[in-house]
């Protein structure tokens, strides 16, 4: 409902009227990381590791906070637990291929865009992402099918267009680079111009 305050109070009430439980705790810090309340939130997930450590939301959830606040390294452990513990878990496996991708480990990142992708194979940000990774490695082929296939599901998006051309232009097919820049940057004014 968007009251994450009021869940707050009412999780931090439960919590002081017997704290055995790890839910209040996992709860609240759901609550504070909506706020952007971090240093809250990974209190509250280091809360629930504490009392649960199978409880792998909560290594998800400390993990999401970390990597905001820049501490990949610590991120990437909390993920690799996650993952160990359950492959299948697709959001830690996104995560970790975002952080893998920002960090220029093109080869992980891939990687891990590849296992996720066979659950969410219309996910627009994983394949923009994966694409632009295939193309750090010169793989341009696997580039263009992926910046294509985010295309596909967002048309409208000029930016998507344009990181096309920049591959299209390594490539050397000058025709192709043409059309998705010029598509690219009418798209772009368009929005500017809804935004305006």
């Amino acid at each position: 409902m968007g009251k994450a305050e009021s869940a707050i109070v009412d999780f931090t009430k439960a919590i002081e009227k017997g704290g055995k439980w790890a839910e209040p705790y996992y709860s609240r810090a759901l609550a504070h990381a909506a706020l952007d309340h971090d240093a809250d939130a990974l209190a509250d997930y280091n809360a629930v590791i504490q009392k649960k450590p199978e409880y792998i939301d909560a290594f998800y959830g400390r993990a999401v906070v970390l990597k905001k606040l820049g501490q990949m390294e610590a991120a990437l452990d909390d993920l690799n637990h996650v993952l160990a513990s359950d492959p299948s878990y697709s959001e830690a496996r996104h995560t970790r291929a975002t952080i893998h991708y920002f960090s220029g480990d093109w080869q992980r990142a891939i990687d891990d865009f590849n296992a996720f992708l066979v659950s969410q194979k219309d996910h627009y940000g994983a394949l923009l992402l994966r694409g632009l990774a295939h193309h750090q490695l010169g793989e341009n082929e696997s580039a263009i099918a992926d910046l294509s296939s985010a295309i596909a599901l967002r048309p409208e998006d000029g930016t998507t267009y344009i990181r096309r051309w920049q591959v299209y232009k390594a490539m050397g097919e000058t025709a192709k680079a043409e059309a998705d820049w010029v598509k690219g940057r009418c798209l772009m004014e368009k929005g500017k111009e809804t935004r305006d």
